[in-house]
């Protein structure tokens, strides 16, 4: 446990991490997974989720077993293993061929099975709590001449004390091994033949989550799905405009950025673009070309998409009309003057052209 501990922390080091794999630490780390000993497992996952960082890393760890071994450990009892064993995940699928291992290694049900427990545990809490705070309104006024009943609402505000949310690390490394996978074309086409759709629902459903971070993350890993002609009508169907448009607003940058991207790709079609209008997500979309981060600069990424994305909302003139309505076009040639280098010609070339273009 020692020794794994002391490998994950040298392996943020890029030459540590060149000289764990040169030394045969890779093998090592990958059979310590084996060990029955679940502190062992936690700080071996982690070692090798550090060294993955390193392409060269990542196929050695695959070649040794690693992905599979991980994958396994989804099943593992306790929140620690299975945590860094997602963390793992996401940086170990990052190509088609670690995504056709992935597939192989039965990932997908073994990943879907973590995040289905998680949404479970996630709804029985609300549940709870909802239930909590209706004793504690009820007490309030269940006492004599309609005043709080103190037995009542003692008894009750110690069941709101008793409440525990779901381990959030755990709910963030899923959400985030659920990223990576959809990215991966193959990884993604199999989540979504899951359970005819049911790995993406649940994530959708974790977009609700109260935390901003998982909520954020839910975000990130459901905006891959639209890049699909597959997966967009579903999402439009189950309402998911609204809640990207929410996470506009989130200080996470890669948050921002995914939210964009993927308004952007809803607006690909006229369908898509009538359902935004109607949801009025142009005028947050219009917003982000001010996007800050958490620290208040500029965050160019996600204006840039937040730009792409207007472009493809301008593609018809109900749209482009809206969007110079609300001072798109007015930003934009703003933005020409003060961002061009960062935000480079496609201010120029993309968003603003299409607006002018089609109000003319």
């Amino acid at each position: 446990q020692a020794a794994s501990f002391a490998l994950s922390v040298s392996a943020f080091d890029s030459e540590c991490r060149t000289e764990i794999r040169m030394k045969e630490g890779l093998r090592a780390l990958s059979n310590c997974l084996a060990s029955e000993n679940n502190r062992v497992q936690e700080e071996s996952l982690m070692a090798l989720a550090n060294c993955a960082f390193d392409i060269p890393c990542k196929q050695t760890i695959g070649a040794l077993g690693g992905m599979k071994n991980g994958i396994e450990l989804l099943a593992n009892d306790e929140k620690s293993v299975v945590a860094n064993a997602c963390v793992a995940l996401s940086r170990l699928v990052f190509d088609f061929m670690s995504g056709v291992d992935f597939i192989e290694a039965e990932g997908v049900p073994q990943l879907y099975d973590v995040l289905e427990k998680y949404c479970k545990a996630y709804d029985d809490f609300d549940a709870k709590r909802k239930e909590v705070v209706g004793m504690i309104d009820t007490a309030k006024t269940a006492g004599e001449g309609g005043g709080p009943d103190p037995v009542a609402l003692k008894k009750a505000e110690e069941e709101r004390d008793k409440l525990e949310m779901p381990d959030l690390r755990l709910g963030r490394a899923i959400l985030d091994a659920c990223r990576s996978c959809a990215e991966q074309g193959n990884v993604r086409e199999a989540m979504r033949k899951h359970k005819d759709s049911q790995f993406f629902k649940n994530i959708y459903h974790l977009m609700k989550h109260e935390d901003e971070i998982v909520s954020g993350m839910a975000c990130q890993a459901l905006a891959n799905c639209v890049y699909d002609g597959e997966g967009r009508p579903q999402l439009l169907e189950w309402g998911c405009i609204e809640d990207f448009v929410r996470c506009l607003t989130y200080k996470d940058v890669d948050t921002q950025l995914s939210a964009a991207r993927a308004i952007g790709n809803f607006a690909i079609d006229s369908h898509g673009r009538n359902i935004l209008r109607e949801e009025k997500a142009m005028p947050p979309l219009v917003k982000q070309l001010q996007a800050k981060d958490e620290n208040g600069k500029d965050a160019i990424e996600p204006r840039r998409a937040a730009i792409l994305a207007i472009g493809k909302c301008a593609s018809d003139r109900t749209s482009a009309v809206e969007l110079c309505d609300i001072g798109a076009l007015t930003q934009l040639l703003s933005l020409m003057d003060t961002h061009w280098k960062q935000l480079g010609q496609v201010s120029d070339d993309d968003a603003l052209l299409h607006t002018a273009t089609s109000v003319l």
